[in-house]
């Protein structure tokens, strides 16, 4: 975080002049280009878009699948007990140390996201999955994706290139955020959105390996039963 509130509003004034561009320049018609010569004291060419009558008719659906994502084992009773007990130790010497509080203040989230394993675990009330929603809007040739999660860059890209459309955009944080959703592959090197990240979205613990390759395979294959479908006003 930039300890400077003016540079967030510099930033976020570039991103606004910059949304605002784009949107002035999108264009929902079909056109074509006509040239046009102007003859006063000198001669200009100027090419303009005219909006002509479309040859096919638009088209427009949605599609929803709710996928119902598994989360990794929660420890035992024991276990969770040895991880409070870990992280309580872990705060206790950062205050006898006067840590800054930007980096006490993590260690305590930490020892409140224990305490709740704790009474998950031996209250047997803990949850075996999360459901995230998916959907899939077409618009003519284009189509956006949307998904409750933050998504890794390998689902989106998986998602665009088996796309049947001309443009896709995949949209994450859409309807909600479970948090996370790994590639299988980064599970062995752990990490920050693997190990740590679901402390955060007030997980007891990761979303199990497979559930990005699930999204993008729902993605997909609503995609495609869009592209399928007959026309529709």
């Amino acid at each position: 975080m930039h300890p400077d509130a003016g540079e967030a509003e510099r930033a976020g004034t570039i991103l606004g002049l910059e949304a605002a561009k784009t949107f002035l320049d999108i264009d929902t018609r079909t056109t074509v280009e006509r040239e046009h010569w102007l003859t006063s004291v000198a001669t200009f060419h100027l090419v303009r878009k005219e909006a002509v009558e479309s040859v096919a008719p638009d088209r427009v659906g949605g599609r929803e699948e709710v996928l119902v994502l598994p989360f990794l084992p929660l420890p035992d009773a024991a276990g969770a007990r040895r991880i409070l007990g870990d992280r309580k130790a872990a705060l206790e010497a950062m205050l006898k140390q006067s840590a800054d509080p930007d980096d006490v203040n993590p260690a305590r989230y930490q020892v409140l996201w224990a305490e709740s394993l704790v009474r998950a675990v031996e209250e047997k009330r803990s949850p075996q999955s999360v459901s995230v929603p998916v959907q899939a809007l077409r618009i003519n040739d284009a189509a956006v994706v949307g998904v409750a999660g933050e998504l890794f860059i390998e689902v989106q890209l998986a998602i665009k290139k088996a796309s049947p459309f001309g443009s896709t955009l995949v949209a994450a944080y859409s309807n909600g955020c479970v948090g996370y959703i790994p590639v299988a592959e980064a599970y062995p090197d752990g990490g920050y959105e693997v190990d740590h990240s679901y402390k955060g979205y007030r997980l007891l613990t990761a979303i199990a390996p497979g559930a990005a390759e699930k999204v993008a395979e729902a993605a997909i294959k609503m995609l495609r039963a869009l592209a399928e479908e007959k026309d529709s006003q």
